[in-house]
């Protein structure tokens, strides 16, 4: 599941990265969540990012080298991205 949604997320395709978040309801992994929303981060948009945590994906979850999601839209300079996500870091 996550790579579709990794893909759709990537394709800039709403649409579809709604239709896979609502057919897996609240079945998607933590890991598998943090991942779709780093990938959003790197590759999506503010809206999809926003559809993400919105789904529940945690913007505090870390990956196995310590980088949140925050961290990484800093990294690549979305400053749009790095505002939504820098009130929900704790």
């Amino acid at each position: 599941m996550s790579e579709k949604l990794i893909a759709a997320i990537e394709a800039h395709d709403a649409s579809a990265v709604d239709d896979l978040l609502a057919s897996s309801g609240r079945a998607m992994s933590a890991d598998d969540m943090r991942d779709a929303l780093v990938a959003g981060v790197l590759f999506g948009t503010p809206a999809l990012v926003g559809k993400l945590l919105s789904a529940g994906a945690d913007p505090n979850a870390v990956d196995d080298d310590g980088w949140n999601a925050h961290m990484f839209a800093r990294l690549v300079g979305d400053r749009t991205v790095a505002g939504m996500l820098a009130g929900l870091n704790v």
